[in-house]
């Protein structure tokens, strides 16, 4: 795994690298010297060479604090073993550690002073734009990236409000930082982040839920809950029921919306979920209706991310039914 570090000025950094370093035995990289000598690092003359290292070593973990460009990034994402980690935290917080580190006063003279080497850093060009600036936001076009956009579009954004290192490392670890999976997913939350992206063509007012079937690892049909087909979408006011507001639970008789559950069984039809061990994955556990028809069809198994109000009531149905049920909670699925 090679890790690349970005973000903002005094944002904690450097203290990402020791976590690596001094807790999970990654070797840092650095291009050029550094005045920090409290970690021993691997020194490269320029981007290039240090890129080639770390592709042709790329069995080994890595950790750059980056001073790579935009573009320099980009090209390594494309390597399966990269992972960028953003970081940012509140100005004062960030100007106090600036401080800290330099040992100087926190006057409102200096503050002024970091920020505008902060939004140098961040942005390309300082708080009060010059002419010379300008033209050269021109010359580059808008479309240039800068390490404000590579932070914003990281594989993980950490945001360190922490008040110490332990809190922040702390955080790392709940995070799970350094999971593998982060740079190529098990098929576990392969599956179940396409149930959640599917769950975003959701139409219905009340909640959005995707589910994907899969059959020797491979997806045979998904599905997500609104209206039926020529019927105004839910969120257009085409079930009166969800735009109503009713409860959970009620007046489900009255409710225009198919579930992701139903639309994905009917995509597919009993006789073929039947004929191979076939599994379902949901982003919420089914509702006992879904349950009824997920039985019926002749699903094996069935992996949902977030509860809903009669869990209970499923679990016992696919107990009986001898259906597997499993709850998937893993972090990598919210960060």
């Amino acid at each position: 795994m090679f890790i690349l570090i970005v973000g903002s000025l005094s944002s904690g950094r450097t203290e990402i690298v020791k976590y690596l370093t001094q807790f999970h035995q990654f070797q840092a990289l650095e291009i050029n010297a550094d005045s920090d000598s409290q970690i021993q690092k691997f020194t490269f003359p320029n981007a290039t060479s240090l890129i080639n290292h770390v592709t042709l070593n790329w069995k080994f973990n890595f950790v750059l604090k980056s001073t790579l460009s935009s573009t320099e990034i980009d090209e390594l994402r494309k390597r399966p073993f990269v992972l960028v980690v953003g970081i940012d935290g509140p100005v004062k917080m960030r100007f106090q550690r600036f401080c800290s580190k330099r040992k100087t006063n926190e006057t409102l003279e200096n503050m002024q002073e970091f920020i505008d080497v902060s939004d140098k850093h961040l942005y390309g060009f300082s708080g009060e734009i010059s002419n010379s600036e300008i033209g050269g936001m021109v010359q580059f076009g808008y479309n240039t990236k800068t390490i404000n956009d590579v932070i914003r579009s990281s594989d993980l954004m950490i945001t360190n409000s922490f008040n110490n290192v332990e809190e922040l490392y702390k955080h790392l670890d709940s995070v799970s930082l350094i999971n593998v999976e982060r740079t190529r997913p098990s098929w576990d939350l392969y599956f179940m982040k396409i149930a959640e992206l599917a769950s975003h063509r959701s139409n219905c007012m009340k909640r959005r839920v995707g589910c994907i079937l899969v059959q020797n690892r491979q997806i045979i049909a998904t599905g997500y809950n609104g209206t039926p087909k020529r019927i105004t979408n839910c969120n257009e006011g085409g079930c009166k029921r969800c735009n109503e507001g009713a409860s959970i639970g009620q007046s489900l008789d009255l409710c225009l919306c198919l579930h992701a559950e139903e639309n994905a069984l009917l995509e597919v039809g009993s006789s073929r979920i039947s004929s191979v061990y076939c599994t379902l994955y949901c982003n919420t556990c089914p509702c006992i209706g879904c349950a009824k028809k997920i039985v019926q069809t002749g699903v094996r198994e069935v992996v949902y991310s977030k509860s809903y109000g009669m869990d209970s009531h499923t679990s016992k149905l696919f107990e009986e039914a001898g259906i597997i049920m499993r709850q998937y909670n893993n972090p990598l699925l919210y960060y």
